[in-house]
Parts: structure tokens; sequence; C-alpha cells
């Protein structure tokens, strides 16, 4: 089923490798800076509930 999606969407659009690839490491950029803000943004408190439970254990 899914043979079949793939090969009439390379067929119908073309076969975009350079394309492709520049959206692939757009989003990976995009994850690693909203994982980047959220670290600082929650970092410290994170950090801290796990010293906590830590301390529990």
């Amino acid at each position: 089923m899914f043979g079949w999606v793939i090969k009439n969407f390379v067929r119908l659009h073309g076969f975009r490798r350079g394309q492709t690839m520049t959206e692939y490491v757009m989003v990976l950029v995009t994850i690693a800076i909203a994982a980047v803000v959220a670290y600082q943004s929650f970092g410290t408190s994170i950090s801290a509930d796990v010293t906590a439970i830590a301390g529990d254990l």
C-alpha cells in the first residue's frame, strides 16, 4: 500500500533529493532551536526536581 503511494508521489512530483534534504535540515534545526529554548526555560526547575527525586531515593 505505502509503496504504491510513494511510487505515484515520486512519479507525479518528481524526485527532488536536494529539496527534500534541505527540508529535513530545516526541520532538524527548528527542533534543535526549540529544544534549546525549552531547556533554557525549564532547565533549572527540571534540575531541581531531579535533585529532589534523587534525594528522596
